[in-house]
């Protein structure tokens, strides 16, 4: 029994010093770490200009307001977001078939690349979803416009070629604005 006990102790006793010199060699050792990083200056500048090309289809549409790159009120909008992102103009149509087409660049003068995350397209209710057709082509959600580059857009309102006309001419207002987020390096 004394030695049962005795190789007890002396098991505890070495378990012990191993414990201690692992412990030891551990806590005495050194991790250098060395290295340098590079942060370089990123920029967000994605906004509409040049609106060029406007073009009616005929002499009895008239353009009440040429399309314009809307600035938003600085004092309203987030300092994070850039002002000039909504184009809008109002036109006068007769018949059907009339339009009014322009050109209008979309640019990234940022650093990043930036995605397209939605295409808003407003239209006032009522009587010009019956009678208009809006499209905004050459820009799709998802699409990346790369920095440093441009994008012409075609932006074209025409009266639809319905079998019922408006009793009247047809006067709107439209506007368009895009939603663009910084790409996701994960993607």
């Amino acid at each position: 029994m004394k030695n049962n006990k005795r190789n007890i102790i002396l098991i505890a006793l070495l378990f012990f010093v191993v414990a201690v010199s692992i412990g030891y060699a551990f806590l005495s050792s050194t991790l250098n770490i060395t290295g340098t990083a590079n942060v370089t200056n990123q920029t967000w500048d994605v906004h509409f200009e040049n609106i060029a090309n406007a073009t009616a289809s005929s002499s009895d549409v008239t353009v009440v307001t040429p399309a314009y790159i809307e600035e938003a009120d600085s004092e309203h909008t987030p300092a994070d977001e850039t002002d000039d992102k909504t184009v809008k103009f109002t036109v006068t149509f007769k018949k059907p078939n009339d339009s009014y087409t322009f050109n209008v660049d979309v640019v990234n003068d940022g650093t990043l690349p930036a995605k397209v995350h939605e295409i808003i397209k407003t239209i006032p209710a009522g009587d010009a979803t019956t009678y208009l057709n809006y499209t905004v082509s050459n820009l799709s959600e998802d699409e990346v416009i790369q920095p440093n580059t441009s994008k012409t857009l075609t932006v074209t309102a025409s009266m639809k070629d319905l079998d019922y006309l408006p009793s009247q001419s047809f006067t709107a207002t439209l506007a368009f604005s895009a939603e663009f987020r910084q790409v996701d390096p994960s993607e």
